[in-house]
């Protein structure tokens, strides 16, 4: 179900394993795409995800491209993925290593009640000229209903720049929290990339 924020709410059976497909129009450049894994009240701990215990695995995260509207879709390759978080053995890489099985992402979702965001950067850009539509699919195969819950997607019409885990630590603590040698490398980061 869509929501006022629109991103996704899944609802009705809660199955074993879960394909989530969407498709959209590809009319600006898409560099990268961007997908947030949101609380819910409804879920366990109110968090992410739609297992028993709260907790999601994404398996694999695919992307393919039609040239209009009735092609079939070719898979697009995905350069590299990151996270804001992942779990000890369900890294951010392992939803874009080719394996559909029992690995993926995961965010320990069962102790840590919070919204998570990735990014997968495409090896090329999408070009509006040369593609019509964008599938994005989200493959849920670990079982016991480890899926999340609701989600939200974005395409990246300009490059995405990455930003140091360390960098991303400190943006995450109050100013007022902030050590003199952390705000001094949050200010080197934003000298270096803004100028």
């Amino acid at each position: 179900v869509v929501q006022p924020d629109k991103s996704i709410l899944a609802t009705g059976k809660n199955a074993a394993v879960e394909l989530y497909e969407l498709v959209m129009p590809c009319d600006q450049p898409v560099h990268a795409i961007r997908l947030e894994a949101l609380k819910h009240k409804s879920f366990v701990g109110g968090g992410t995800g739609r297992g028993s215990n709260g907790n999601f695995v994404l398996s694999e995260f695919q992307v393919a491209v039609s040239p209009d509207q009735k092609s079939d879709f070719q898979n697009v390759k995905i350069a590299t993925a990151e996270a804001d978080y992942s779990q000890a053995n369900y890294h951010i890489s392992q939803a874009i290593d080719g394996n559909i099985d029992r690995t993926g992402w995961a965010v320990d979702g069962n102790t840590k009640f919070e919204n998570r965001v990735a990014v997968f950067h495409l090896a090329e850009r999408l070009q509006p000229d040369r593609t019509a539509r964008i599938r994005v699919q989200l493959v849920h195969r670990w079982g016991g209903s480890h899926h999340i819950g609701r989600f939200r997607i974005s395409l990246a019409t300009r490059p995405v720049r990455s930003v140091p885990a360390d960098v991303n630590a400190i943006v995450r603590i109050d100013e007022a929290g902030r050590t003199p040698e952390q705000s001094s490398r949050l200010t080197e980061f934003l000298i270096e990339q803004y100028g």
